[in-house]
Order: structure tokens, then C-alpha cells, then sequence
């Protein structure tokens, strides 16, 4: 009997991974047009819902230590907290690793899309000559098939999006928590760059956003951003509970925080009735972005007035993707754009 014999779809290339090198790898070769198959041992992730730290710790019950307050009580029933996506762990059924007596090594395994990318700590890293060589250097691991020096041009490419200066800024009670961020490429590329915000964007999203935009380097298309804008740290109670102490702000280059307040954008997509008129929506945001950039310690009703200028909203339409492509494709509305937003570092307050 005759059967239909299904020709296999053959990819070019497997990637195993999906956090910051798996997940470049796969843009870039698909960039390409090759045909590739990306495996991931964690979930699918859906930022809106899984990323509870963008709620507010009065929306929780018992600000978020569970619903009948266990944590108080030893009862780890959140082994990263609440407001932590569940990303990874720290013992994994089939997988076991050994460390040497007395030692309290635990190994963090992460088991999602994005890998490590959901939970980097704001920074990405260099690997240094030792990372690609530890095996020629102390016998450990296994060597890279590259070297740290033919690395290092790309890792420039990649810094030079946003040239040299300040990226943000931390500030707090304590003098420790007083620092400045900065990047050290030298120039930067001169490439038009849009980014599009809505009021999910948040944390890691806005430090990017508001570097960007208030160093005259992208276009910010959408509504106003979430408005996470602390850092904090979470310290091990003696009864094996935890306290989560927000430890300080995080400043945009301009010297204004976001917390609360959150990124407005250069084009605020709610307000423009015509795509092909964007000029006069430019015109208005630039005074408003000036004040917004201006502020040091709004009251909580300006916040609230100042957040009504452009609503955050929930979705990504098309619209937003479509007005991005016009202010692309318009070099002279691009750079009207850019400086409605750039503030002057030599200048700031």
C-alpha cells in the first residue's frame, strides 16, 4: 500500500538557549534569512502577567508574603518572593550537581524564555580573557573557540549605540547607594533609533528609554512608561523570611526620577489624529518634556497630573508601529524629534 512519506523540514541552524547569546544568535542569523530552531527547557513568558514586580506592594495581600501571611511565620512558600516571576531554581529533579564539604554553593539554573536576560540585574557583562580561556588558565571548563581580543571589536559595536556619558544614576539615604552609571565607547553609531513604550514598559526598559532619549539618541514613540524606578535589596530574616527594602532611586541622565512618574514619550501616539502630521504633537511635547525632565521631588498629585498628559496605556497597536516606520523613514521629522527629548548634559540642574 502506497504511503505519503513527509519530507522533514530541515533547519540551518539549532540553538540551544534562549537567554542573551542564544537569543542574539537567533536575531541575528534569522536577520540573515536562515532557517532556525531555537530549544528552550523553560515556559513561554508573557511579561503583562508573569512580572509581578511591576504591582505595587499594597495591591497584594499581606504585601505579597502570601495570603495568609506565611512568610511572617518561616514559611517559605515563595522561594523567590512574590513579586518575582518563577524563572529558574535552585535544585532541579534529574539534574544534580555536588560541591565540596562545608561549601554552600547553590547553582541557579534558569528555566525560561530570555534565560538570564529576565533576571541580569540591569547589566550585561563583558567576559574577560579568563571567561573564553578557563580551561588554559586554571584547568577548569572548556575553552572557547574564540579569544577575548577577536570579542572585543564586537563587544565595541554593541556599546557604541549610545556614544560616551552617563547612562543613570542611583540615589538613596545611604552614602553607598550614591553612584553614576556611565558607558566608555567613544562614539557612537549615527543610526536613527525609535523606541516604543506603553505603560507596561518598565524597570531595566526605562533605564534604557530615558538614557536614550535624554541623550539625544532615540526617538520615544508610545504613551508614558510604567514608572518602576527603585532599586532594591532583599535581606534574610532569622526566622528564614525575607525583607525586601527599597534601597534607592534610579535618576535618568537629566537628574529626574521615573519612579511613580514613569518615561514620557517624544510622540505621544494617543494624541496624534494623523500620521502624516506628526509635526505639531513634536511641537507640544517639547515644552512638556522639558518640565518633565525638570522635576526633582513631584508631590503625588502632580505625578498624577503630569501621568494624564499621555495616559499609559496597555497595548501595542499597529498604529504605534506605523507612526515609528514614518518618523524612520523622515530624516528632517526624526530630528525634530530627537532634540525634543535630548537635554543638555553641560546644562542639567
Amino acid at each position: 500500500m502506497f504511503q505519503v512519506q513527509r519530507t522533514p523540514e530541515v533547519h540551518d541552524v539549532v540553538v540551544i538557549g534562549s537567554g542573551a547569546g542564544g537569543g542574539t544568535a537567533v536575531k541575528a542569523l534569522t536577520d540573515l534569512g536562515m532557517k532556525v530552531t531555537l530549544l528552550e527547557a523553560g515556559p513561554m513568558l508573557n511579561p503583562a502577567t508573569d512580572f509581578k514586580e511591576h504591582m505595587w506592594p499594597w495591591e497584594v495581600d499581606h504585601r505579597g508574603v502570601g495570603p495568609n501571611a506565611e512568610n511572617y511565620f518561616g514559611k517559605d512558600i515563595y522561594p523567590f518572593g512574590y513579586f518575582l516571576a518563577l524563572n529558574g531554581f535552585w535544585n532541579i529533579p534529574g539534574e544534580p550537581f555536588t560541591v565540596a564539604p562545608g561549601n554552600e554553593f547553590k547553582w541557579f539554573r534558569s528555566r525560561i524564555l530570555g534565560g538570564r536576560t529576565n533576571h541580569f540585574g540591569r547589566i550585561s557583562l563583558r567576559f574577560s580573557d579568563y571567561d573564553f580561556k578557563p580551561q588554559a588558565f586554571d584547568g577548569l571548563g572548556t575553552d572557547w573557540p574564540v579569544t577575548y581580543d577577536e570579542m572585543s571589536p564586537w563587544y565595541d559595536v554593541a556599546e557604541e549605540f549610545i556614544g560616551d556619558g552617563p547612562l543613570f544614576a542611583t540615589q538613596g539615604r545611604h552614602p553607598d547607594s550614591q553612584r553614576v552609571y556611565r558607558s566608555a565607547s567613544r562614539k557612537a553609531i549615527s543610526v536613527p533609533i525609535v523606541v516604543l513604550v506603553n505603560g507596561n514598559s518598565a524597570s531595566a526598559a526605562e533605564i534604557v528609554t530615558a538614557a536614550l532619549q535624554d541623550r539625544g539618541r532615540a526617538v520615544v514613540v508610545g504613551t508614558t512608561s510604567y514608572g518602576k524606578g527603585t532599586v532594591q535589596t532583599v535581606l534574610r530574616m532569622p526566622n528564614e523570611g525575607e525583607l525586601i527594602l527599597t534601597w534607592s532611586r534610579l535618576l535618568a541622565p537629566s537628574g529626574y526620577t521615573w519612579n511613580e512618574l514613569g518615561v514620557m514619550p517624544n510622540i505621544c501616539t494617543a494624541k496624534v489624529a494623523d500620521v502624516n502630521k506628526l509635526t505639531p504633537e513634536i511641537d507640544a511635547s517639547r515644552a512638556l518634556l522639558t518640565k518633565w525632565h525638570a522635576e526633582r521631588e513631584p508631590s503625588s498629585q502632580e505625578v498624577a497630573n503630569m501621568r494624564k498628559i499621555c495616559a499609559p496605556g496597555e497595548d501595542t497597536p499597529e498604529r504605534d508601529v506605523e507612526i515609528a516606520g514614518r518618523v524612520l523613514r523622515d530624516p528632517v521629522l526624526y530630528a525634530q524629534a530627537v532634540k525634543s527629548g535630548a537635554v543638555d548634559q553641560a546644562a542639567r540642574p
